[in-house]
C-alpha cells in the first residue's frame, strides 16, 4: 500500500509540473516585421491533452489552442472575431514558465515576437 500512495504522489507530481506554467501572463510583443510593438495580457489553461490560449491585447483578441512537445508549446491561433488569417505560435517553456517565442500568420513571410512573464495568482 505504501508503494502504491508513494508512485500516486510521484505521478500527481510529474503531471502538475507539467502543466505549471498554465496562469496569466502580461505579454509584449512585435508584430510581424517588428513594425508594430503590442501588449497586453495571455491566459493558458489545460483542456485534456491541449491548452486553451486567450490573447487581449493593444491589437486585439485572440483565441489558440496549443499542444505541448518537450519544452516548446506550439499554439494555433485566429482573431476571436474570425476576421483575419489564423496564425501559429512556438513559445518556449523554462522553469515552468512560457519566456518568449515567434509567430506568424497564414500567408505571410516573417515572424513576429513575444516576451511572456508569468503574473502573480490574485
Amino acid at each position: 500500500m505504501k508503494r502504491l500512495v508513494t508512485a500516486a504522489v510521484i505521478t500527481v507530481l510529474s503531471w502538475t509540473g507539467a502543466t505549471a506554467f498554465e496562469g496569466r501572463y502580461a505579454i509584449k510583443g512585435s508584430s510581424t516585421g517588428g513594425a508594430h510593438p503590442y501588449s497586453g495580457q495571455a491566459l493558458v489553461r489545460r483542456n485534456g491533452d491541449v491548452f486553451n490560449v486567450l490573447w487581449e491585447t493593444t491589437a486585439g483578441r485572440y483565441l489558440g489552442t496549443g499542444i505541448l512537445t518537450g519544452s516548446v508549446l506550439s499554439i494555433v491561433f485566429r482573431d476571436q472575431a474570425g476576421a483575419g488569417p489564423p496564425g501559429v505560435a512556438a513559445l518556449s517553456i523554462a522553469n515552468n514558465r512560457i519566456g518568449s517565442g515567434r509567430w506568424s500568420t497564414f500567408g505571410t513571410n516573417a515572424t513576429g515576437t513575444e516576451d511572456w512573464t508569468l503574473q502573480p495568482a490574485p
